[in-house]
């Protein structure tokens, strides 16, 4: 609402008089909260007096000391204020906030102060709050202005608050003549913002450069992953930090606005590279796509949030708001402008603003789970006179099976009114998981599976039950899902099953013995760190080579035991360099990196003669035929297989 209202704000040309908006900022808000102001609010709202009493413990009983060259001082007892931090503190104040409120509103009824209005018939509003966070609209005028400062100094006289008036802003609309902008100004000492700041956290004018108003998400996003020390982290560690924190980042905005899908995309190649444990521009090898993470975890995936799709949901829930509570101000609001006749989910964007149009994504996901259409109702297929199913609409609306079930329901004998129902959850009420769920099980159904996949998510479901460590855990999902680095991901264990034929079968043998799920976990796990730990015999082989009519060069690695066995295979085509020498050098970083990413702990590099270097060389004249780097894990190329069997005796 306060989206649209500074929207319309901007646009309104026409009248005399334009309006105003006023971004209160109360110095301290919190810590200048009168406590003898906090608890007769409280009475006078109807609170018990033993509440009363119980939280006027909990704010009086507060004591603080300060930290003098890093010593804490004597600790003193406060006389007013509230906790910064404290659950508690943000429902107290707007306890508090509620006398503002009531001040303005008498303001509004006696003619005092008119607000904004969107349209003709639409509601006029004169101000909204959050917490501390405040909007007062207005005409735009000494008159209204008086009118509000003698409300504010009513309210700071009462409460404690102090007005900044160093950081409180005015906005006003382009239909405001110069000479009155100017009054209201120097008489309110307050300064003018052109595009207004930023309204709980978001811009509050979005222009053409939606991502470039939005990119400060991506910046708190990246700025947050550079503080924490991955290396130091499980990748079971990463998954709790993406999902708890950096993918939290992103919500509230994404509950207002539709966030381009550019600005998506680099979101989530943040959270990738985090994932893989890459830092900064080193390169690390991503083993499976991004919407194989965001599947569901008994489906394989990691459960991770594809963006696109959970903004779509979270956008939903605002159209929701608007179908399902019809007497709330915020259906009010948009329904004088953009729907009169009408239902939001036939509305049109007409001249609205980016809030708006991003809340008409959202409509899909509601309208999409209506086969009848989002306007049916049951009354339609009740005969109300004879009480009873009419049963040639169902027979014609339904498939036979679902017909048989809606005519098996018995009927009120009240005449009951149609409601809203959202299918997907037991109680019909809509929620962002469930959309959200169903946005990724329309994609997952498009894709080719198993047409039984009860058993699977068994599989995957015990995997994650497992009361193991969650690296282990996490061990048994890579091995799974084929995400390790190597081939046969432990597909040598499958000879203690004959029958098996993939890692994921073994899994689900052990679970058919509920003794061995987690002894076998802990074993495989212990296995798989034991073998990084005892390679440390491997050699590299590395080669560059250079293709100048193509303008590119080569990069080759091989990777190989103590019996002389491939452990890795590696090619990467690069843009020409200056100078040879900088191609070898560049081939060299490319192997040392190889050797990292596959937790190599210990790796020799000698010079070799051209002989011994066949396979290397080969694997960079091999480059220019892939448009990027190529990883081979315990095989070479089938071109090299020769020259690789060459090597032994």
């Amino acid at each position: 609402m306060a989206f649209e209202t500074l929207h319309y704000m901007k646009n309104h040309q026409k009248g005399k008089s334009g309006f105003m908006a006023l971004k209160l900022d109360m110095s301290k808000a919190y810590d200048r909260v009168e406590w003898v102001f906090l608890e007769g609010m409280m009475k006078q709202m109807g609170f018990d007096i033993r509440w009363i009493a119980l939280i006027m413990e909990c704010i009086t009983t507060v004591s603080y000391s300060i930290l003098v060259n890093g010593d804490p001082s004597e600790s003193f007892l406060p006389s007013r204020g509230l906790r910064q931090g404290d659950p508690l503190s943000p429902y107290l104040f707007l306890i508090c906030s509620e006398r503002l409120h009531g001040l303005l509103n008498k303001e509004a009824e006696e003619g005092h102060i008119r607000g904004v209005s969107i349209c003709k018939k639409g509601p006029r509003l004169t101000h909204l709050f959050f917490a501390d966070d405040s909007l007062v609209f207005c005409k735009a005028s000494i008159a209204e202005c008086q009118n509000i400062q003698s409300v504010l100094n009513v309210y700071e006289k009462a409460s404690g608050q102090k007005l900044n008036r160093n950081k409180t802003g005015l906005f006003f609309s382009k239909s405001t003549p110069p000479h009155i902008l100017n009054q209201i100004k120097e008489f309110l000492g307050v300064q003018e913002v052109k595009n207004h700041e930023k309204y709980l956290g978001l811009p509050s004018l979005v222009g053409k450069h939606k991502k470039a108003s939005l990119r400060f998400i991506k910046e708190k996003i990246l700025a947050k992953l550079q503080g924490w020390k991955e290396q130091l982290l499980s990748q079971a560690g990463r998954e709790i930090l993406l999902k708890a924190v950096i993918q939290a980042i992103p919500t509230f905005a994404m509950s207002c606005f539709k966030i381009p899908t550019t600005l998506c995309e680099e979101i989530e190649s943040l959270i990738r590279k985090f994932w893989w444990g890459q830092r900064g521009n080193q390169r690390k090898i991503h083993w499976t796509k991004w919407s194989a993470l965001c599947k569901p975890k008994d489906r394989g995936g990691m459960g991770f949030k594809e963006l696109q799709k959970f903004n779509e949901a979270m956008l939903a829930k605002q159209v929701w708001r608007l179908l399902d509570n019809n007497d709330s101000l915020f259906h009010w609001f948009f329904k004088s402008k953009f729907f009169p006749n009408g239902s939001i989910l036939k509305a049109k964007e007409g001249n609205g603003s980016f809030a708006w149009k991003s809340l008409l994504k959202g409509r899909d996901v509601i309208s999409s789970y209506s086969p009848l259409g989002y306007d049916a109702k049951v009354s339609i297929l009740i005969d109300h006179d004879n009480c009873c199913w009419r049963e040639d609409v169902i027979d014609s609306s339904f498939s036979p099976h679902e017909a048989a079930l809606i005519k098996a329901i018995p009927l009120s004998l009240d005449n009951c009114v149609d409601m809203l129902f959202w299918p997907k959850n037991s109680n019909g009420l809509y929620s962002v998981k469930s959309g959200y769920k169903l946005l990724l099980e329309c994609e997952l159904n498009d894709e080719p599976s198993s047409s039984d996949l009860s058993l699977s998510k068994k599989v995957w479901r015990g995997i994650w039950n497992l009361k193991i460590p969650n690296r282990a855990k996490n061990l048994l999902w890579r091995a799974g899902s084929e995400t390790l680095p190597t081939r046969v991901h432990f597909r040598w264990l499958s000879k203690l099953a004959v029958n098996c034929s993939s890692f994921l079968d073994v899994i689900q043998l052990t679970q058919d013995h509920n003794n061995l799920s987690d002894l076998f976990a802990m074993i495989a796990a212990l296995i798989w760190a034991r073998r990084n730990q005892i390679r440390v015999g491997d050699k590299v082989n590395f080669d560059g080579a250079t293709f100048s009519s193509k303008a590119l060069a080569g990069l080759g690695a091989i990777i190989r035991n103590e019996q002389g066995l491939v452990m890795a295979a590696y090619t990467h085509s690069i843009p020409l360099p200056t100078s040879v020498e900088t191609v070898e050098v560049l081939a060299a970083r490319s192997a040392i990196c190889l050797a990292k990413d596959l937790n190599f702990s210990k790796v020799s590099f000698c010079h070799t003669r051209r002989q011994g270097n066949r396979v290397a060389h080969g694997l960079a004249r091999l480059a220019c035929n892939f448009s990027d780097y190529q990883v081979w894990m315990e095989d070479v190329p089938p071109d090299l297989y020769d020259v690789y069997c060459s090597d032994f005796p």
